[in-house]
């Protein structure tokens, strides 16, 4: 087998494993209020495997999900994987090498938090990264998660996607629309372009990995942050000059 294709199947696989991993969760609840300013977005690393939390005030009004649409948690994780793998317990080799090798049709999983402490963590643990959007990022990340969504064929209610309940995950899934879940297209990849949607600076194909999304990020951080500095000690200096 190609070095490459051999290398990229071990990451995928990684990846799958960490969804697996991550329904069996101890949380330790740390109160989070919905009326702080900021963050207003985290990404959830769970060993290789990534997701999206936002707050339920903003999902309220601008997603059509039943899990995004409720009062019972000031916090919504949404997360994308494939379909099938994603929603079973029963993980049987013809599956994973299904979800490995294939381009299969994805789900888009939304699950309620009452705090960041709930999102599912792995032997790894689960790590947080908060970002702040203003409204006009923000409303372009929430605009890029509902393109994702296949609403035909699904239960509504009153335009609201109603979804399937899973007992093993936790949560909702909705089948997605816009791309198949593969080895170029992985989880880290779905949260990337949506990130990328509210201008935010990350490369989609570059993040194929969790940590390779992570990196972007930080780097995305660092970057603004001199940008921040050098500005201030610009304006600083002009002043002094005057």
């Amino acid at each position: 087998m190609n070095p490459i294709k051999a290398a990229l199947i071990f990451l995928l696989s990684l990846c799958l494993a960490a969804m697996h991993n991550s329904v069996n969760a101890d949380s330790h609840p740390t109160a989070v209020t919905t009326d702080t300013p900021a963050p207003n977005l985290w990404i959830v690393k769970e060993g290789k495997h990534t997701s999206i939390i936002l707050r339920t005030l903003d999902t309220n009004d601008a997603l059509p999900l039943a899990e995004a649409k409720t009062t019972n948690g000031p916090l919504v994780m949404i997360s994308w994987g494939d379909a099938a793998y994603y929603q079973t317990a029963d993980k049987t080799l013809k599956l994973t090498l299904k979800a490995l090798l294939l381009p299969t049709r994805a789900a888009l999983n939304a699950r309620t938090l009452n705090s960041l402490s709930e999102a599912p963590q792995t032997r790894d643990k689960a790590k947080l990264y908060p970002i702040t959007l203003d409204a006009k990022d923000l409303t372009k990340v929430l605009a890029r998660i509902d393109a994702t969504l296949d609403a035909n064929g699904m239960t509504q209610t009153d335009g609201t996607l109603t979804g399937v309940k899973n007992e093993y995950v936790g949560g909702r899934f909705y089948p997605a629309l816009d791309r198949r879940y593969s080895l170029l297209f992985t989880c880290n990849n779905w949260v990337a372009d949506v990130l990328k949607a509210g201008d935010l600076r990350f490369s989609t194909l570059s993040a194929q990995t969790a940590t390779n999304l992570v990196l972007q990020h930080k780097m995305r951080w660092l970057v603004s942050s001199r940008y921040r500095e050098q500005t201030q000690f610009s304006s600083i200096s002009v002043n002094q000059n005057r």
